[in-house]
């Protein structure tokens, strides 16, 4: 029985919106039934999710991104992502939480199975709504590679260049031509941390951004639709030289 036949089973949907929906599907979105759906606004997001769990028997999960942890992604390649369409969304009680939104791939449940197999931790697969994913997608393209080469550089205290020994004033101070010295402050850890975070805001359509120190960490949280999600997290001695960083660019912005 089909996913459509089913909740028309269960008196969601009636023949006719059934015939509608196929018909949108096939006509403006590539045989994709499950954004027809969405779009006719006969079912929301959050149902939605919890007919097709009910349909494939697989436990549904809402990614709580107010605390989600951009080092989890770390788990599978973006490209696995990407061509699969599952994502890590958390670990549990060492156990790994792997979330999909179209179970009836099956080439992306056996490479599920793979990959997690291949984690050494064992694991759990949840259905996610495809907004979810979209959003996990977001941070994965956020640039978490280079905050972690940029955090890696501030930790070392170096600026990204070769310093052959010779310390980062004396060598910046020895600079005679212009474009090296830009060269140098383009390549610092925190310029590159602040322009991920840019880059983010913008791909991801976030309406503002918010830096927050905690107090152990700092979070890094986008406005996206209304709704804030931590995407980045970074130490707290990052958090002087980002936030001076965005001043002195906001001020040669107004200037």
């Amino acid at each position: 029985m089909s996913f459509l036949q089913e909740i028309a089973d269960k008196g969601v949907l009636n023949p006719n919106q059934i015939s509608a929906i196929m018909k949108s599907a096939s006509e403006n979105y590539e045989g994709d039934v499950e954004a027809a759906i969405l779009a006719s606004g006969l079912i929301d997001v959050d149902m939605l999710l919890g007919l097709k769990s009910e349909y494939f028997n697989i436990p549904s999960k809402k990614v709580d991104f107010h605390n989600f942890s951009s080092r989890v992604l770390k788990l599978i390649p973006m490209e696995s992502v990407l061509k699969y369409k599952f994502a890590p969304i958390g670990i549990q009680d060492n156990v790994i939480e792997l979330g999909i939104f179209d179970p009836s791939d099956t080439s992306a449940m056996d490479a599920l199975q793979f990959l997690a197999s291949n984690l050494n931790m064992p694991f759990k697969i949840f259905l996610i709504s495809r907004q979810d994913f979209e959003k996990i997608l977001v941070t994965y393209k956020g640039g978490n590679s280079q905050v972690d080469e940029a955090l890696t550089d501030l930790d070392s205290g170096t600026l990204g260049v070769d310093t052959s020994g010779i310390s980062q004033a004396k060598q910046i101070e020895n600079k005679k031509n212009k474009s090296d010295e830009e060269k140098i402050v383009e390549d610092a850890p925190i310029v590159k941390i602040v322009d991920v975070i840019l880059e983010t805001a913008v791909t991801g359509n976030a309406s503002d951004i918010h830096i927050e120190n905690t107090g152990e960490k700092v979070k890094v949280r986008f406005r996206v639709d209304g709704v804030l999600h931590t995407s980045l997290m970074l130490p707290l001695n990052a958090y002087n030289g980002v936030v001076a960083r965005i001043k002195l660019k906001s001020k040669a912005q107004a200037d």
